[in-house]
């Protein structure tokens, strides 16, 4: 009789099984929390053009100055040409050049535009294999952005603060997709995330992940509570105001199919924001529209 053989592994890399890895959200919120702090996974970083813009702004510099900081990034000077030039200003005058962008803009939406355009980096140098996920978010952020901006025209919210919410309202899930990423590579071909697993995974930590890279960045309390408050039924009124806005802006791009879960029978007049909103299907159809033309105005922008 031949001697029991004892069952060879198989080397194939496994499918990961995010109900035996993650027991719950919680667990895998510590262990990420822990290997961030002792610098085993490191958080994007904001731009420096970003943190120099804010630092000059909060104190009071003198706009030649703000304009040279931000010429030290090229691709942001020309997207804030661009965006002076865009639909939103129609009727004036050319802006050529980013003295002229800065001063047709206003400071505080400057600032927030350079910190959106600064956001849109981190989607720079992505896992190849994640790349269609990215893209996907990153799309449904603009569309986002673009109806939390049309929103805050009917409540007394700042357009520029509702659209730099709604862009970076799911950065979170960007930081989940690189931070395990960085994961697998200390152990490649150790395991595989199939699509489907890897959303359960960026839904599941999203927004603990987030709130940690927003508070490296000292982003204002206000735009850490949409972060955190996106998906609360439970609004207070006007006190949640620009949380209702992203609500809302998050529903209709769902509907119109900008989302990693998209819906198109999705109602809006249900749930917590379209009351703190006041709207109604009457509104609401026209939002769409103007929605739908706003995609295609600033495709490309960002």
């Amino acid at each position: 009789m031949m001697p029991a053989q004892s069952p060879v592994p198989d080397p194939s890399p496994q499918t990961f099984d995010i109900e035996q890895q993650m027991g719950s959200a919680e667990p895998v919120t510590v262990r990420l929390e822990r290997e961030i702090r002792e610098g085993k996974v490191t958080l994007p970083v904001m731009p420096a053009v970003a943190l120099e813009v804010r630092r000059l702004i909060e104190e009071e510099a003198a706009i030649p100055q703000i304009v040279t900081a931000i010429g030290r990034d090229p691709a942001i000077a020309a997207a804030l040409i661009k965006y002076s030039n865009s639909v939103v200003y129609a009727g004036l005058r050319e802006v050529t050049d980013l003295q002229q962008a800065v001063m047709r803009l206003g400071l505080m939406p400057v600032q927030q535009a350079v910190m959106a355009l600064s956001a849109r980096s981190i989607f720079d140098g992505v896992s190849p294999s994640h790349v269609n996920l990215y893209k996907r978010i990153w799309f449904h952020s603009v569309t986002v952005a673009l109806a939390a901006r049309r929103l805050a025209a009917r409540v007394r919210v700042p357009a520029e603060t509702a659209f730099l919410a709604g862009l970076l309202h799911d950065l979170g899930k960007v930081v989940v997709l690189q931070s395990v990423a960085k994961l697998q590579g200390r152990a490649p071909g150790a395991f595989t995330i199939d699509e489907a697993t890897m959303m359960e995974f960026v839904e599941a930590l999203h927004g603990p992940m987030g709130d940690m890279l927003f508070e490296a960045w000292k982003i204002p309390a206000d735009l850490r509570a949409v972060l955190r408050r996106h998906h609360d039924e439970t609004l207070n009124g006007s006190d949640d105001m620009l949380v209702a806005i992203v609500q809302m802006a998050d529903a209709m791009a769902q509907k119109l199919g900008a989302s990693l879960h998209p819906d198109p029978d999705r109602s809006l007049v249900e749930g917590a924001a379209c009351s703190v909103l006041r709207l109604d299907d009457v509104k609401l159809a026209m939002l769409l529209v103007d929605l739908e033309d706003d995609m295609r105005t600033v495709q490309g922008l960002f």
